[in-house]
């Protein structure tokens, strides 16, 4: 990873959810290991076998289609994907290419799963399980509202 890079990757981390949680040490240490991938238009994003990666969109739009053709979800700048990568491609149910030139950071899954290990909330934010994803997100929620209802009213 080229050093003079790492200031502008940590800085960006900072403002995508779950990673806003963690300190600076942790968000260097993930910064080190990302990879910076920028495809054109219609490129598409394959699945590696033996390998499971965490997306984040820095910049573009990425497209994933079901395999009968039908839009799965559209995805822009802070937008994260890549939970269901780790299937095989027997259960692999869908296709992602980019839509216009994207700027994509991708991370191991397993390193950066390790890198976030002592901080429990963003661990299961990035979950391989959905339903862990989801109690993770109802959690952080339950605690906004617990914080805002102790706020003095006017």
């Amino acid at each position: 990873m080229n050093n003079e890079l790492l200031p502008n990757i940590v800085s960006f981390l900072q403002t995508i959810s779950p990673f806003d949680l963690l300190p600076q040490t942790a968000l260097n240490d993930i910064a080190q290991t990302v990879d910076i991938l920028l495809l054109g238009p219609e490129e598409t994003i394959s699945h590696e076998d033996n390998a499971t990666h965490l997306y984040i969109i820095r910049t573009g739009v990425v497209q994933q289609n079901n395999l009968d053709g039908t839009l799965r979800a559209k995805l822009g700048s802070e937008d994260i994907f890549g939970f269901n990568l780790q299937q095989n491609d027997s259960e692999f149910g869908y296709s992602i290419f980019t839509i216009e030139n994207t700027l994509l950071y991708r991370f191991d899954y397993t390193s950066l799963m390790a890198s976030v290990e002592a901080y429990p909330q963003v661990a299961s934010s990035l979950a391989l399980s959905l339903k862990t994803r989801l109690r993770a997100q109802d959690s952080k929620q339950d605690n906004r509202t617990a914080c805002a209802s102790k706020l003095p009213s006017s």
